[in-house]
């Protein structure tokens, strides 16, 4: 997962009236329902390999993004939190899909 280091987003959300508003860019590797934990296991270990690697860290810096790696059961909660976070600001909004 990766957040949003530094930067013009936050800056335009403020100018917005929205100064504090959470800003975060994810790139996420997900795998179907059922895939054996053992294969999830596996596949967030070699991920995580990678984005933690000198090259792949300095390229994704170079984008203005700051790499973080989690655990599969950490993403789980984060993606839970995030969804109910959001369910209620639409709910709150009256905002909903056409």
């Amino acid at each position: 997962m990766g957040g949003v280091r530094g930067g013009d987003a936050r800056e335009q959300l403020r100018e917005s009236g929205l100064d504090g508003f959470p800003t975060a860019v994810w790139f996420v590797l997900m795998a179907p329902a059922g895939t054996p934990p053992a294969v999830i296991t596996r596949l967030n270990e070699a991920v995580n390999l990678h984005i933690l690697s000198e090259p792949i860290r300095e390229g994704i810096r170079k984008i203005g993004l700051e790499p973080h790696v989690l655990a599969p059961e950490v993403l789980a909660k984060v993606i839970a939190d995030e969804t109910q976070l959001w369910q209620g600001v639409a709910r709150e909004t009256g905002v909903h899909l056409e």
